[in-house]
């Protein structure tokens, strides 16, 4: 049973749907949970789960995480916001939060740690050894697109559809390490690689966009780092089964020697694809070319022996078919943006999007 948990980054809006650069208030009022943390910039807060073995504990965590902080948010006089970039802001909003690592990022490379107002969802994975979670992070390559594909949730900004499903993973994308992971086969390279990319800075500096996957520097788990914020808890919940069970599969792979997938030739390329389109079709796209819609099942059927193993293959057809049913979350915030404009009526609705406490599977 692989360990797993989820971290958050949320936004705080004020009344008019603009960042409030208001964090340290919002904190005081949850200051005895330190599962809630601050973010790079004062109008932003984080919240990490602790680590799970269910998907129904991790349910209850954030369910009850994004509760607290929207509790908090509304004594300040202001809302909770899960998307990958403001909507209604151009320029990050706030202050860049002092002290502690953040600091200590911005002296190392400040040309890529400047904070942009940007909010992903990180999943960490448990892995028995680094040396086997070196080898499952090179296996992961080939799967990297969809689940971006599947998390897109950043269309809108400064009050515009930027034509992205992930405005987020573009921003970040032009970041020293806003790029997927080598195909490493050591745990010591990868470890070189990430802090050479972070500059002279010590072991587990973190960049944003920090290697789409990676091993973690200071614990034992492999991170997907690559997905927006999800919208709901629903989406951060199908993320996070399907990707335990991923690699939980390619653990399986590794012991049992089967010889992984073909080398990605284009990563990169593949990743801003996913990050532009989602899982909608690409316009222009040659006969040849297989939308990430179409792959979502081939992902589905890889997994299926490990969500079995796992108690998890109901609660994730479920999440399957809700999102090949509503769309990812950009589509949905282009829905509700066609209904209410893209004012502060638009912003009121994701601020309650962010809060629907999903139903038990």
């Amino acid at each position: 049973m692989l360990t797993f948990g989820v971290e958050e980054e949320f936004l705080l809006v004020g009344p008019d749907g603009h960042l409030a650069g208001v964090a340290p208030a919002v904190l005081r009022h949850v200051r005895e949970d330190p599962r809630i943390k601050p973010e790079q910039l004062t109008s932003q807060v984080e919240a990490a789960t602790s680590v799970c073995t269910r998907l129904e504990e991790l349910r209850a965590e954030l369910v009850g995480l994004r509760g607290r902080i929207a509790d908090a948010a509304d004594l300040v006089g202001v809302r909770l916001l899960a998307v990958g970039v403001p909507p209604l802001d151009a320029h990050p909003g706030g202050e860049p939060t002092g002290g502690g690592r953040y600091k200590e990022v911005r002296g190392g490379v400040p040309a890529g740690s400047a904070p942009n107002g940007t909010c992903a969802c990180h999943v960490h994975v448990g892995v028995p050894d680094r040396r086997l979670g070196t080898e499952v992070l090179g296996r992961l390559r080939p799967w990297l697109p969809v689940l971006l594909g599947m998390t897109v949730n950043s269309p809108i900004r400064a009050g515009l559809d930027t034509g992205w499903g992930s405005a987020r993973y573009r921003l970040q994308s032009t970041a020293p390490t806003g790029r997927p992971a080598e195909w490493w086969t050591h745990p010591e390279d990868a470890d070189r690689e990430v802090c050479g990319l972070a500059g002279s800075g010590p072991r587990g500096q973190v960049l944003p966009g920090d290697c789409v996957a990676r091993l973690s520097p200071r614990y034992p788990t492999l991170e997907v780092r690559l997905a927006d914020t999800s919208l709901t808890v629903e989406d951060s919940l199908l993320l996070a089964a399907v990707v335990r069970a991923l690699v939980l599969t390619l653990i399986d792979d590794v012991r049992q020697g089967r010889p992984p997938e073909p080398p990605v030739a284009r990563a990169h390329v593949d990743l801003l694809e996913a990050a532009r389109y989602g899982l909608l079709p690409r316009p222009l796209a040659d006969e040849a070319f297989t939308s990430l819609a179409e792959v979502v099942p081939q992902l589905h059927e890889r997994i299926r022996g490990a969500l079995r193993a796992l108690g998890d293959e109901e609660a994730v057809a479920a999440g399957l078919e809700r999102l090949r049913r509503l769309g990812t979350g950009a589509e949905r915030q282009r829905d509700l943006r066609a209904v209410s404009g893209s004012g502060r009526a638009f912003v009121e609705q994701l601020a309650d999007a962010s809060l629907v406490v999903p139903a038990r599977s």
